[in-house]
């Protein structure tokens, strides 16, 4: 094979909705809020690792942004992934779009700098969107801090939190938020989603072994992915 396999998980994440694998309940209920201007100003997505919450974010961030041709006015589910909005967002520099790593920032200063920024509006896009990941590591001032925002937020900013620890967020932050819980992904969505990339890769695969990285990743795509380039190297 003279491909680089080396970064799968990374060049195999979705960059629509329709590429995210395992999660359709959860793809449809933002189908419909989207169509339909409902979409919550603030959404919690927990679930185990690796099945999408922070790149369901990052879709999200795109619909609430794309300009497609210059004629999109509108959020729209469906994403160009060709616009200036979409190509800063894939590529990490919209400023827009704020991601925070919780566990890096979890003291109350680090969401002080959020919340003194959420009343500016956006430079040039139509929803300044913050994602926190982890956001379980933040502190108890820390939210508290924060709960002021999430009960009246400008209506262009949008807040989307992601965790694997559900328990450790204050029932209040819970409360003022959308929660959707992302699943494990099933063995066969999980094994035909590898073999098509494998097919993709030009990789010779035996079933059982695609099953047995499968099984191994309990439902994680990015561990399975991680799996796939260790077997492929």
């Amino acid at each position: 094979m003279n491909k680089d396999f080396s970064a799968s998980a990374l060049r195999y994440r979705p960059q629509k909705f329709q590429e995210v694998i395992g999660q359709d309940a959860i793809v449809k209920t933002l189908l419909n809020a989207i169509k339909n201007d409902s979409l919550a100003q603030a959404l919690l997505f927990c679930g185990p690792r690796g099945v999408g919450k922070t790149t369901t974010a990052r879709i999200i961030a795109k619909a609430l942004n794309c300009i497609g041709y210059g004629s999109k006015e509108d959020p729209s589910f469906d994403i160009c992934n060709n616009c200036l909005p979409c190509k800063s967002i894939n590529n990490g520099n919209f400023l827009d779009v704020i991601e925070v790593d919780a566990a890096s920032r979890t003291g109350v200063d680090g969401i002080r700098e959020i919340i003194d920024s959420v009343i500016y509006s956006p430079n040039n896009a139509r929803y300044k969107v913050y994602i926190i990941d982890e956001v379980h590591m933040l502190s108890n001032a820390a939210f508290n801090a924060l709960l002021k925002t999430l009960e009246e937020p400008p209506q262009n900013v949008k807040f989307i939190f992601a965790t694997t620890e559900i328990k450790k967020i204050p029932a209040t932050i819970i409360s003022r938020c959308q929660k959707f819980d992302l699943q494990r992904v099933d063995l066969k969505t999980l094994s035909n989603h590898l073999k098509n990339i494998c097919q993709n890769e030009s990789i010779s695969y035996e079933n059982d072994s695609i099953s047995h990285i499968c099984k191994a990743s309990e439902g994680s795509v990015r561990d399975a992915l991680s799996l796939l380039d260790q077997a492929a190297s």
